[in-house]
């Protein structure tokens, strides 16, 4: 429950305003009343409250003085003007101490309840990065001292949520994934979902479409396990509605001293047992063995050395449809691709090294980006296909591809507010998503989604030298990026601050 302190030197107005709170904002508790800003700051070092509302003209010290001293004890505390003076002069000096809200006298209750939702939502948004701050410790330095009662529990479940492909060891801004996680389904509604009764973490991870979610129980790991069944199968109802396989591992933590090795071991069993194109609850026991493969290679290897086109191809589709019906894994896909590429330079010797490099990155963006394999097929026939046709014609450059770049490059530009997917630029500009990400790294030396976060930071920093005012969440929203934590680590990651201390 937030907590309020009121101040205001008319003390039957500083009543009136914590009825009002009180009645406006029943979750809301007023811990107390003082009518200066001297007596105030006494309330506020006893108290400790998460919300101070406060008049500007006082005796002995003004409401702004009361605020600039609060935010120096308390840089966490919401601060809210209530007074009678519409004053420019400030209001500007409100936002430039970052309060919450600037209220004329006579206050309305639907005034007070508008503004007390926003403020519960800032004051929850604080405590869960208090929350990740400290799981990041426990993480990377053992720090389980540092967790205070409310987050210690008797037992804890780890899950690693992963929507679509696995990526890399980088971040990828257009990976189809991470449309799952957009904001009308984050951090807040995950943790409705968990009863009261049981912690509920989400722990960063450095990828949009992963989640590690950390579950704690006062009882049993079996009741930790069943306090998740019902967020799991929501959330597996939500990846066939979107069309987007979601992979779930899950695992006991026994000691949380080893988090660290608990997060990897799942990344490892993520990494080599999610399966392409479908969702699945990975069972760590699943004893999974695929048919041989020799076969059908021997066979594309037979149509190779013929050097026909359709055979060739017909092979690869005979390779992808036993994929599929084998429910392959993604890294027994990820070989194969690379398998079938490598037979090429012996069978067409016209392949130049150049060809050979950029028809491999094709192949990494194909498998991160599809999402099915109808896709896969179609890009791992038209990235073979036209490695056999640069063999035969000995160039694979057209003369329009720069052009091309060019505007993929002012797409991005303007609308780099907007959720963006490689997807979405495959449609509008009529390539094939993974041919269209290697050919723009080849011409700017970095991906679309690489350029796309370097423009986005670009953005930021010139809103945070232009208009002082706005707060991070803002910044973070106007450049495209719904969770401000989030921003905040691809901002620190690119420019090596975090955006706190490039604003000082």
């Amino acid at each position: 429950m937030p907590t309020v302190v009121v101040v205001d030197d008319e003390a039957p107005y500083c009543r009136a305003l914590r009825k009002m709170i009180e009645e406006a904002g029943p979750r809301f508790q007023v811990l107390g009343e003082a009518f200066n800003g001297e007596q105030a700051l006494d309330m506020l070092a006893q108290l400790r409250p998460d919300v101070l509302f406060t008049d500007i003209r006082m005796p002995v010290m003004d409401g702004l003085q009361l605020i600039a001293e609060a935010k120096r004890q308390q840089p966490d505390i919401a601060t809210v003007i209530v007074s009678s003076y519409d004053d420019f002069h400030y209001t500007r000096k409100a936002i430039q101490l970052q309060a919450e809200d600037y209220l004329l006298k006579p206050v309305t209750i639907p005034d007070l309840q508008e503004l007390l939702i926003r403020v519960e939502a800032g004051i929850n948004e604080q405590v869960r990065r208090r929350e990740k701050e400290l799981w990041a410790a426990v993480v990377e330095q053992g720090a389980v001292d540092r967790l205070p009662n409310s987050m210690r529990y008797a037992h804890y479940v780890v899950y690693m949520l992963c929507a679509g492909s696995m990526g890399q060891a980088y971040e990828d801004h257009m990976h189809p994934g991470k449309l799952f996680w957009q904001s009308d389904y984050g951090e807040v509604i995950i943790r409705k979902m968990i009863a009261e009764s049981y912690g509920c973490w989400i722990l960063d991870t450095e990828k949009e479409n992963e989640r590690f979610l950390l579950v704690g129980s006062k009882g049993s790991v079996e009741s930790a396990l069943q306090a998740a069944q019902g967020l799991i199968k929501e959330l597996l109802h939500r990846a066939d509605r979107l069309a987007i396989p979601l992979t779930i591992v899950q695992q006991p933590v026994t000691e949380l001293s080893g988090l660290k090795q608990v997060l990897q071991t799942v990344g490892k069993r993520m990494r080599l047992g999610l399966l392409f194109g479908r969702s699945s609850i990975m069972d760590e026991c699943a004893d999974r063995k695929p048919a041989p493969m020799h076969p059908y290679y021997r066979t594309l290897g037979q149509a190779m050395e013929l050097r026909q086109k359709q055979p060739i191809l017909d092979a690869i589709f005979d390779i992808v449809h036993v994929w599929e019906q084998q429910e392959a894994s993604q890294i027994t896909i990820e070989n194969g691709l690379k398998q079938i590429l490598f037979m090429f330079p012996e069978h067409f010797k016209l392949i130049s090294d150049e060809q050979f490099i950029l028809a491999g990155m094709e192949l990494d963006s194909l498998l991160l980006h599809s999402l099915t394999y109808p896709e896969l097929l179609a890009g791992a026939e038209y990235t073979y296909n036209t490695l056999m046709d640069s063999a035969a014609s000995g160039t694979r450059i057209s003369d329009h591809q720069e052009e091309t770049i060019v505007q993929i490059e002012q797409y991005l530009q303007a609308n780099y507010s907007l959720p963006i997917t490689l997807q979405d630029l495959s449609r509008r500009f009529n390539l094939v998503p993974n041919y269209l990400s290697a050919m723009f790294k080849k011409f700017r030396g970095v991906t679309p989604g690489e350029y796309l976060t370097q423009w986005r930071v670009h953005q930021a920093k010139k809103l945070m030298s232009d208009s002082s005012g706005l707060l991070l969440k803002d910044i973070a929203d106007r450049v495209g990026y719904s969770d401000p934590l989030y921003f905040s680590r691809v901002f620190k990651k690119v420019t090596g601050l975090a955006p706190s201390d490039y604003m000082k």
